[in-house]
């Protein structure tokens, strides 16, 4: 009964230790203070090489896969580094906890799952409500926050006023709505695609309280790649569980009409719903893409289609920013350009490996669900929460059709008479 406890609570620290981990790697404002590149990844090194040593029951490292995931998604890093060492080594830093998650059994891994999601929920919560308060006119202390200066940039890319609960961006607070909701976070975007990842594993179950408030903080985060993906992965998994397919279907492009034809010709098209949403889907016939998808400047489109698809660079990358300096574009093709096919590939198949490995009609929408994340903009391969959500995420849902399909078997051997 000791040793169960010791163990208990080392597993409850370590938890923790993994949850800053994460909170890091997603450049949460706090952790801009800390003075050493690195050193949360450092720490955690030596704090899971401690755990490793005093609570080995934890993990099960003497697997093929381990090895193999994390050969794949270092790969995946490693290509774009050019021999430069001091890169080599700061994503080798932050990869570790990668391998480590890797390393914990599976048990542990769901139940890891479970405490991020709650905790994660209860930082929404918190952050909304002072972000809600400022929203309605109380004063509360604040300063004017910078981050992503670099030897190439003049000026900080993210401006801020810091409410210490939350971040309000300059380029957001004269918003004709509200200013964007983005909590501790960069940017609202990549906290609405936190959100969706999250709800998705939770099954969209808004009978559970957490899932509530996570879907409020994903409506004001404002950010339409959030919306859509939510819309779109909630009707995948409602197909997935009705058992009459073809009205639920009839039934969403019925409603998806109305809706559109309604704010399409309400208040002759001048109303918020078209303005900031459907315009914004709109094809592009210059960029041969949707208008709301700016991921990339007119500037590197034209380079990227005239040089570099027909350049011997193709197969390996070359130094983007040696080209275009520091640059706001984002999302597949950048990362493409950097690390060439052969490091899109390993991403791929680190993606690929990990559906096959635990194949299943829900993870085959997560699947789908990455690649998309991963299009809308490349940064999602560096930040170490990303990769752990999506290893523990398979498994979670592995286990969850594994007890649906033993069910439905066993249902079917005794039926209620």
């Amino acid at each position: 009964m000791r040793s169960l406890i010791y163990k208990n609570k080392i597993w409850t620290f370590y938890k923790w230790m993994l949850f800053l981990v994460m909170l890091d790697s997603l450049r949460v404002w706090f952790f801009w203070l800390v003075p050493i590149p690195f050193l949360t990844s450092m720490l955690f090194i030596v704090i899971s090489a401690f755990v490793v040593a005093v609570s080995p029951q934890l993990f099960f490292f003497n697997r093929k896969t381990v090895f193999l995931f994390f050969f794949f998604y270092l790969m995946a890093r490693f290509f774009g580094t050019r021999g430069n060492m001091n890169a080599y080594l700061g994503m080798f830093l932050t990869s570790v906890s990668i391998f480590i998650f890797l390393g914990l059994k599976d048990e542990y891994k769901i139940d890891f799952l479970s405490f991020f999601t709650k905790v994660f929920a209860i930082l929404m919560a918190i952050s909304l409500s002072a972000w809600i308060l400022v929203m309605l006119g109380v004063d509360l202390p604040s300063f004017t926050d910078t981050y992503g200066f670099s030897e190439r940039r003049n000026e900080a890319q993210y401006s801020y006023q810091n409410y210490y609960l939350f971040l309000i961006d300059f380029r957001f607070r004269d918003s004709i709505m509200l200013p964007r909701f983005n909590s501790v976070f960069l940017e609202p975007g990549y906290l609405s695609i936190i959100l969706v990842i999250l709800l998705y594993l939770q099954q969209f179950n808004m009978k559970n309280k957490y899932n509530i408030i996570m879907l409020v903080a994903l409506f004001f985060t404002f950010s339409l790649a959030g919306w859509l993906l939510f819309m779109f992965f909630y009707i995948a998994y409602l197909l997935r569980n009705s058992r009459f397919k073809i009205r639920t279907i009839f039934f969403i492009i019925i409603g998806f009409a109305l809706f559109f034809t309604f704010f399409s010709i309400y208040n002759d098209g001048d109303n918020l719903v078209n303005n900031y949403i459907f315009s914004r889907l709109k094809y592009d016939e210059e960029t041969g893409t949707i208008s709301g998808y700016n991921r990339t400047g007119e500037d590197f489109e034209i380079w990227y289609a005239d040089y570099f698809l027909k350049s011997d660079k193709i197969l390996f990358g070359l130094d983007m920013k040696a080209i275009f300096g520091e640059t706001v574009n984002v999302g597949w093709k950048v990362y493409f350009v950097n690390y060439g096919l052969i490091g899109l590939s390993f991403y791929l198949w680190f993606l690929l490996f990990g559906y096959l490995k635990f194949q299943n009609y829900a993870n085959f929408v997560f699947l789908i669900l990455y690649i998309l994340i991963f299009m809308r903009g490349h940064h999602v391969i560096y930040f170490q929460a990303f990769p752990i959500l999506y290893l523990g995420g398979l498994i979670v849902m592995k286990r969850r059709n594994d007890k649906i399909s033993k069910y439905e078997h066993s249902h079917k051997l005794n039926p209620i008479q």
